[in-house]
């Protein structure tokens, strides 16, 4: 009987047979188009992106220059706004002063209006030497030549709208009760201003 081994054997010194690998079975063309895939377009493609590359660097290098004369402008103008910054802090402090003035000019207490009354209201022979305004008193220091004028003054000043109807009378002994050789009548009053105006 004759054996025979139908399986293919392989050939050990095949020159499709490198390293292990069948060369037979490798589409040559296959690779010839990847070889070509590969490094022939590699060439026009870098010459494309060198291109951009090249345009990307030039607007690179012109934005750097202008931002190099922006920030010089902006270092000239930091002077500028600490200028800015003191003229608003100095704006701020003297609308605190301001405000201040209105309060004192609210609180104000002028007593032009008074006086202008006492002025037309007082009688003739009633002369007044000493005025003192203490918070929101009058006191009135003055001679007269008699009783009823003093009266008079007195109900003028209470009929008026700057004082309470309270007014004090007093006579004064530390005052001289004759003036230029004439006998007179010496008194100080003392009103409660009530308004000013």
């Amino acid at each position: 009987m004759i054996e025979i081994n139908l399986s293919p054997t392989k050939k050990a010194g095949s020159i499709t047979n490198v390293g292990g690998i069948d060369l037979s079975h490798i589409n040559v063309k296959m690779v010839l188009i990847a070889f070509f895939i590969l490094y022939v377009p590699g060439g026009f493609v870098e010459d494309y992106f060198d291109g951009e590359i090249q345009s990307n660097q030039t607007r690179y290098t012109q934005l750097n220059k202008e931002l190099k004369k922006l920030n010089k402008k902006v270092r000239g103008m930091s002077s500028i706004q600490k200028q800015v910054d003191a003229l608003n802090e100095q704006e701020s402090k003297l609308a605190k002063k301001l405000l201040a003035v209105r309060k004192i000019i609210n609180k104000r207490q002028n007593p032009f209006e008074i006086m202008k009354y006492i002025v037309q209201n007082i009688p003739k022979d009633v002369w007044i030497i000493s005025t003192r305004l203490n918070d929101n008193n009058l006191i009135m220091r003055g001679y007269a030549k008699n009783w009823k004028s003093i009266g008079a003054f007195l109900e003028s000043l209470k009929s008026s709208i700057f004082f309470a109807k309270q007014i004090d009378y007093t006579r004064p002994a530390d005052m001289n009760t004759e003036y230029f050789g004439q006998r007179v009548e010496v008194f100080e009053i003392n009103a409660k201003i009530l308004r000013f105006k």
